[in-house]
């Protein structure tokens, strides 16, 4: 029996508190109406905020040809790194996101000064973002870089200016590194061209002493010219180191040659600190050819240039309407139960 009358008095009461609220329904509607007028009032004062899109990718390999180095492996001595589009890409998307490189971007970019230029610079760093377009993909990938502007003109501007600025700072990054990697290449090719030139010589010289001693040999023999005759069936082996038997006027023509290349370079008759010479040309000439370089070169391909979104992105206007109901709804009712229960403790 006291089993019933509880739940007669919780539906009794429960019928009591939807009355109750349904004769305050008036006070519920006014404050969803006050709570949606204020959240639309808010949404139609505001700036309307646009989506600027682009989408970049690592550049093609044919797309660095213009500042690629002509010479990879400099004879051996000391490897140029070839430009790699894919190491390119990844530290292009290190700089994206920095924060020094987007002030260094903005002092060069905005027109604006002192406060309105540091309000402008983090509303555009705060809207920055830089997403996968395809997040599962385990390569470098496609990604979107997206900024928000009040100004769908002005944004687009601003990050395709970006961009571009983000290309060329890339650009001369990488060719300084190529100019560090070919000094370090030129001292290398130097030494080992010093080294080998001085080997020659030493070579040289020792070459001229043996002819030398041979040309006293063959004098004193009174041996002018090689003696065929004498030689005719005499063993090849048995001639081996008695180079006096060539005569003192052969001996005498090989020794004039031979200390005319004394003190000289030995490119002429060393492959090896010719191909030296060779490679320190080409280095020169590419050090020479990027230092002037003045074009621009894409680093990174730009799928999609910065477009704006056709609609605004915010404020948004559906969230703050439900919002304002749910909200008006939640207040209402709760206002409502509180004069009831003001009531209730009156009486």
């Amino acid at each position: 029996m006291s089993i019933d009358n509880a739940l007669d008095s919780d539906e009794i009461d429960l019928a009591k508190l939807i009355r109750s609220v349904w004769r305050g329904k008036w006070i519920i509607v006014a404050w969803t109406a006050t709570l949606v007028f204020l959240m639309l009032a808010y949404a139609y004062s505001r700036t309307p905020i646009y989506k600027i899109e682009s989408i970049i990718s690592h550049a093609q390999s044919s797309s660095l040809i213009p500042i690629q180095p002509s010479i990879l492996d400099v004879a051996g001595v000391h490897s140029v790194p070839k430009l790699d589009e894919k190491v390119i890409y990844n530290s292009t998307l290190l700089q994206l996101g920095s924060t020094n490189v987007l002030r260094e971007f903005w002092s060069t970019y905005s027109a604006s000064k002192g406060e309105e230029s540091n309000n402008e610079f983090r509303a555009f760093v705060s809207g920055l973002s830089v997403e996968s377009v395809n997040p599962k993909a385990e390569e470098p990938q496609s990604k979107r870089i997206s900024a928000r502007f009040s100004e769908p003109e002005k944004g687009e501007n601003t990050l395709n200016a970006y961009l571009e600025f983000i290309n060329k700072r890339i650009q001369t990054q990488f060719i300084e590194e190529i100019n560090r990697s070919f000094k370090a290449s030129l001292v290398t090719i130097d030494n080992s061209i010093s080294l080998l030139e001085d080997d020659a010589q030493k070579n040289l010289s020792y070459e001229l002493l043996k002819l030398k001693e041979n040309y006293e040999v063959a004098k004193s023999l009174k041996i002018t010219a090689t003696p065929y005759k004498d030689l005719e069936n005499i063993g090849l082996s048995i001639l081996d180191g008695r180079d006096y038997l060539l005569g003192t006027d052969a001996l005498t023509l090989q020794i004039d040659m031979l200390s005319a290349r004394q003190g000289k370079s030995m490119r002429a008759y060393n492959q090896r600190i010719n191909d030296l010479f060779l490679a320190r040309s080409v280095i020169e000439s590419d050090i020479a050819r990027l230092s002037g370089f003045k074009g621009s070169v894409p680093m990174f391909k730009i799928e999609n240039r910065a477009e704006s979104s056709i609609d605004p992105v915010g404020p948004k206007k559906l969230i703050l309407l439900i919002g304002g109901l749910i909200a008006g709804l939640f207040f209402g009712c709760l206002h409502v139960l509180l004069l009831n229960l003001m009531k209730q403790n009156g009486d």
